[in-house]
């Protein structure tokens, strides 16, 4: 996962797959550079992710536990569900949602101590998908994945209100293991792969709280990448295309372009 502070920098990123385990690492981006700081007290991929680059949360994944990044290191802070490939949304370590997962249609929230169930999605057992966050508490955004069985890619957006979710606009491509972020008024997708044939892409689309609209594609298409930011400011950082890769492309309205950093 990643989280950002400011766009292009302040980005932290955590954990991830590099073939074939799961990773420990964590790297900080100042904008120019990244830079490996200390690991996770736990190898994760596809796991729960919220807050900011100073003050963030890590959870599932597979693991059991959930930790908490205070800028320089990590600390435990209680268990949490054994959950992986959910959709999850954030903006503080006071509020976090993850919603969906493999055969399953539940959310639950963490509220900065504990975790409790949250509402039911109205389609069930979407797995890979991605999220977005409004203010703590009050709006959340999760988008595309995988119903599984059968694997069928999708593009559907439920929003969460407070109290429930609601289907709302779908994406234009669906597709999972994309890249989510923003907030549930202004979000993106970025990258992802579509099935059948499962394939790559470089499709990048536009939330504006209503509906999707698709923008300028990444240079290589690419699923599994750390997005962060919003629709006027972002990065996407590492992920898989025919192997796994460390590019890094900034996003500045109008087009992504290529940067000149690798992740280590």
């Amino acid at each position: 996962g990643s989280l950002g502070g400011s766009p292009y920098t302040g980005v932290v990123m955590m954990g991830g797959e590099p073939a074939p385990a799961s990773g420990d690492k964590t790297e900080t981006y100042n904008g120019t550079a990244w830079t490996e700081v200390n690991a996770m007290l736990a190898t994760r991929n596809i796991g729960i992710a919220g807050g900011t680059n100073t003050a963030a949360l890590i959870a599932g994944g597979p693991s059991t536990t959930t930790d908490l990044w205070n800028g320089t290191c990590w600390a435990g802070d209680g268990t949490a569900p054994g959950i992986a490939n959910t959709a999850w949304t954030g903006a503080s370590t006071s509020d976090v949602t993850a919603a969906g997962g493999v055969t399953v249609n539940t959310s639950i929230r963490y509220n900065g101590t504990s975790w409790t169930a949250g509402a039911t999605l109205n389609r069930a057992t979407f797995y890979g998908g991605d999220g977005a966050t409004g203010a703590p508490g009050s709006t959340a955004l999760v988008f595309g994945g995988l119903f599984y069985p059968p694997q069928t890619t999708t593009g559907v957006t439920e929003q969460y209100n407070g109290t429930g979710w609601t289907e709302v606009g779908d994406l234009n491509t669906p597709r999972y293991y994309a890249g989510g972020c923003g907030t549930s008024t202004a979000a993106m997708e970025v990258g992802g792969r579509t099935t059948p044939p499962s394939t790559e892409v470089g499709v990048v689309e536009f939330w504006n709280g209503t509906s999707w609209t698709e923008g300028a594609d990444l240079s290589t298409g690419t699923s599994y990448a750390n997005a962060s930011g919003g629709p006027t400011a972002a990065i996407a950082a590492s992920g898989l295309t025919t192997s796994y890769i460390t590019a890094c492309e900034e996003y500045g309205d109008p087009s992504y372009v290529a940067a000149t950093v690798t992740t280590s």
